[in-house]
């Protein structure tokens, strides 16, 4: 409704022998009370959006602050989408075949590879051992979806960092997210 119809309609709420609905007064005040309505009704079609992340729109970052997803720049809105129903599906689960699932409902094609802990008794001289706050391993080989290779440059990489890096922030993300806090996770990506 346009607040013309909005100031009509309230006009027409006037008893018509105490108020002139022509006169000047009346017709500002019923003009500023129809542009009130519109807002409000704009206001509420937003929030009505808002309810579903599919249609949010400009409130999407609110889904994901919400969700504890951090927004990955320039991503489009359709992968932010997915990344948020990801979310709101996860049942919990610490097994091989769940973390499989989550992946499966991204597009991701995923094998998990768990390797034990190294503890006394369980490893032998001479053997690499992990990072002393890791107990366990998973190795996680990616198929089926494009994967992001950073390459070093010239003025915009710094000293130490690896000359080629193939990640994808999706999947990585979600996994170190839902992992126990005593697991790390190493992707490795098949093109």
């Amino acid at each position: 409704m346009t607040s013309r119809r909005h100031a009509q309609l309230l006009l027409r709420l006037l008893p018509p022998v105490a108020y002139d609905p022509n006169g000047q007064r009346v017709g500002l005040r019923a003009q500023a009370a129809g542009k009130v309505l519109d807002d409000l009704a704009g206001s509420f079609a937003a929030l009505v959006g808002a309810l579903s992340p599919i249609s949010a729109g400009d409130q999407l970052t609110l889904w994901e602050r919400n969700l504890a997803i951090e927004p990955e720049f320039g991503a489009p809105y359709a992968s932010r989408v997915a990344r948020i129903l990801s979310r709101l599906r996860e049942t919990g689960g610490l097994s091989i075949p769940y973390f499989t699932r989550i992946a499966a409902g991204l597009g991701y094609r995923i094998d998990i590879e768990e390797q034990g802990a190294r503890v006394l008794g369980n490893t032998w001289c001479g053997m690499r051992l992990r990072h002393p706050d890791t107990q366990w391993l998973w190795t996680v080989h990616v198929s089926g979806q494009p994967v992001r290779i950073w390459h070093a440059r010239c003025g915009s990489s710094r000293c130490g960092e690896r000359l080629t890096m193939v990640s994808d922030p999706i999947i990585e993300a979600l996994f170190n997210d839902l992992k126990p806090a005593d697991t790390r996770c190493l992707f490795y990506y098949e093109g």
